[in-house]
């Protein structure tokens, strides 16, 4: 404090608040122990603690927080949850397909795609956008997805699109469910009702992708 000490009404002029601003903030840092009160007959009076114990307080402050963090670190570890958005209808479908995009430029995607026979148009609309601006994100696709003549025309863009995919029998995977996985989220599209299902996990990310590598390398 310049005055070394004074009433609230000098604090308040030197330093060029308001007086009733000058109590709050004398208050707060009586709380953090950073001056004393001094009570008087007349009127009361503050004085700032010597810069050497101020310097004390916070280093104590600081010892506390580092032995502490271990504990917090393991707490918050146990605490980890599953974070779940659910969207609906074709804007629905738009916001999970955009969802933390601009995060994603220049990241990966993985993933299982769908037959698309069942599609809503506006859906159809909002996913070959959505290819389009992830190719312009520079997002790197790679995905599975069935020998089905709903998806002709998406096998046709996949090489100006940027994204490498390889196709397996209908009769062996024909699902109108999509999985994919980015470096964030996990994105779970049914597109014939449709709805969507996003889970921000590093773990379900993980595993999807683990998955996703076994089925890579066993199709040519």
């Amino acid at each position: 404090m310049k005055l070394g000490e004074g009433s609230v009404q000098d604090i308040a002029k030197e330093s060029g608040i308001k007086r009733p601003t000058a109590y709050v903030v004398l208050d707060e840092l009586r709380k953090k122990e950073c001056i004393l009160k001094i009570p008087l007959s007349r009127r009361t009076k503050y004085i700032a603690k010597p810069p050497r114990e101020l310097y004390d307080l916070c280093a104590q402050s600081l010892h506390q927080a580092a032995q502490a963090l271990p504990t917090l670190q393991a707490l918050h570890k146990k605490d980890e949850r599953l974070n779940t958005l659910y969207f609906e209808g074709p804007g629905g479908i738009k916001e999970s397909l955009y969802y933390r995009h601009a995060e994603l430029a220049g990241t990966s995607l993985e993933g299982f795609w769908a037959k698309v026979d069942k599609w809503d148009p506006q859906t159809k609309k909002h996913v070959d956008k959505w290819g389009q601006e992830a190719a312009k994100a520079r997002i790197s696709i790679r995905a599975v997805a069935p020998k089905h003549p709903s998806l002709a025309e998406y096998r046709e863009k996949d090489a100006e699109l940027c994204r490498n995919v390889k196709t397996v029998p209908a009769d062996e995977y024909s699902s109108n469910a999509s999985i994919e996985a980015t470096d964030l989220y996990v994105r779970i599209t049914q597109y014939d009702t449709p709805q969507s299902v996003i889970i921000e996990s590093p773990e379900v990310v993980k595993t999807v992708r683990e998955i996703f590598e076994m089925v890579w390398s066993r199709h040519p």
